[in-house]
């Protein structure tokens, strides 16, 4: 969860990046709930691939979540 929580950090910057895979990575709720957070502020990320993680019920209402505010955001788990 530390390194998905440092890539959030970068990402809430990032104007160039579109596509985020982040499958197998072992990403749990801190994590994932790390990425929504950033993902919300973030105007270039299109598709966001998580598939593989150990994501649960906290991280994946944080996904959830933004899905919601981001209907755009093509989200795999």
């Amino acid at each position: 969860d530390l390194g998905a929580q440092a890539l959030a950090t970068a990402l809430e910057q990032n104007k160039t990046i579109t596509i985020v895979s982040l499958c197998g990575n072992n990403i749990g709720d801190l994590g994932a709930q790390a990425l929504a957070q950033a993902l919300e502020q973030n105007e270039t990320i299109a598709i966001l691939l998580l598939d593989d993680n150990d994501i649960g019920d906290l991280g994946a209402q944080a996904l959830r979540d933004l899905a919601e505010k981001k209907p755009d955001l093509y989200l795999r788990l």
